[in-house]
């Protein structure tokens, strides 16, 4: 059965398959226009003045994100199915700008995205995805770790993010070691790499990428069943890695609700966890970024970096992510040229303090292509990295003294 009728009799659907719509009129007909293939019974509903009995029987959700903010908020409130990761829908021109839409519908809960007019493929494709994130699982046993994860974010490829999230790891691993542990903790670092899709902290210490996040029983560690160190790798320099997986399949799999369950768990078990994060905003990034200590965002000295990371930071601050939470970190991957814009007009243009300028060191790429650290305590480098982690981690750099 397949209907928009808002005066639909009041009586349980038999329907197998529910689409709740938040929009008018045309993006209810879309909807059904795209979904008339499915198999099974399915009906298409539009939220604002279906019954109660309808509502808690939702399976999908689809709101047309240029609705105004409060109405979205309003007709998501009528949704008993709570919470229901939604797709959004938008215009390929919205009026208001595409990117502040997109923002705002990921601080509102949207898992997905589809451009209007809804095309049947890919709006089926989009829902069947959204709906195995399904419902977060619910711990009977809250967090109480207290480990400090810092995320290591950029808005670009290639400006030294992994390599900086593996030395930072060994660094903290250095300072850490024999350090008092958390109650209840089995670790003192983890480097987890969240670029899900082409990770390469593995291949940056010639690590075995397996075990790797994909294996993780996320459902266990939300009830205190498993431990997340069983699932990582412990590296010769004194800190545990949780590899990217491998296939691009199982990368596909993991969820931002399997995410949570995982840092929930990273901070119950270590003192420091850090994230090696993709050059991409989503639910998933968003969640991270959401339970992180510190935000560490990187740019190199390049016009076009610079750019993108003003752009970053903007959607950062749409997101209500605390600014002083943000650290930005100025990090040389090749030897200054004329062409290279220096720390101080790149914190002008970023209206941002540098709260570290990283100074290329031609031997630490040296290294990391033969999967090893770069651990010279008196170079430039290893300087300038240990006086940034002490901002937020006092210990670094104390036992480095060699």
């Amino acid at each position: 059965m397949i209907s928009s009728d808002r005066n639909e009799e009041k009586i349980p659907s038999s329907a197998s398959r529910i689409i709740g719509v938040i929009g008018d009129e045309t993006l209810v007909a879309e909807v059904v226009d795209a979904t008339s293939t499915l198999d099974g019974a399915t009906e298409v509903v539009s939220v604002d003045g279906a019954p109660a009995s309808i509502q808690r029987r939702l399976n999908s959700l689809v709101v047309d994100v240029e609705l105004a903010p409060e109405e979205i908020d309003r007709q998501l409130g009528q949704v008993e199915v709570e919470p229901l990761p939604w797709v959004g829908a938008y215009r390929a021109q919205p009026e208001n700008g595409l990117e502040s839409l997109l923002v705002g519908g990921v601080r509102r809960g949207c898992a997905d995205f589809v451009r209007r007019p809804c095309a049947g493929p890919e709006l089926v494709r989009t829902l069947d995805r959204v709906a195995r994130l399904g419902t977060p699982a619910t711990s009977a046993h809250p967090a109480s770790g207290s480990g400090r994860i810092t995320a290591i974010v950029a808005s670009k490829g290639g400006v030294g993010v992994s390599t900086l999230a593996t030395q930072l790891s060994h660094m903290l691993a250095s300072s850490s070691a024999g350090a008092t542990r958390l109650e209840n903790n089995t670790g003192q670092v983890l480097l987890v790499d969240a670029d899900l899709q082409w990770g390469s902290c593995a291949e940056l210490l010639q690590l075995d990428p397996n075990p790797n996040i994909a294996d993780v029983p996320f459902r266990s560690l939300v009830t205190n069943d498993d431990a997340l160190s069983d699932y990582a790798q412990s590296h010769a320099a004194g800190f545990d890695v949780l590899s990217a997986p491998v296939a691009l399949e199982a990368a596909m799999r993991v969820t931002e609700q399997d995410m949570i369950a995982l840092l929930e768990a990273a901070r119950r078990e270590y003192n420091d966890v850090v994230i090696d994060l993709p050059c991409a905003i989503d639910g998933t990034v968003l969640s991270i970024l959401d339970m992180a200590t510190n935000v560490v965002v990187v740019t190199d000295p390049t016009v076009a970096s610079v750019r993108a990371t003003q752009s970053l930071l903007k959607v950062l601050a749409d997101l209500d992510v605390d600014p002083f939470r943000i650290r930005v970190v100025y990090n040389e991957t090749r030897s200054r040229n004329r062409t290279a814009l220096p720390p101080q007009r790149v914190a002008d243009a970023l209206d941002r303090e540098i709260e570290a300028t990283v100074p290329y060191e031609k031997r630490v790429a040296e290294r990391a292509d033969l999967g090893e650290l770069f651990d010279k305590a008196r170079s430039g480098y290893h300087k300038e990295l240990a006086r940034f982690a002490r901002l937020f981690a006092p210990a670094v750099g104390r036992r480095a003294n060699r």
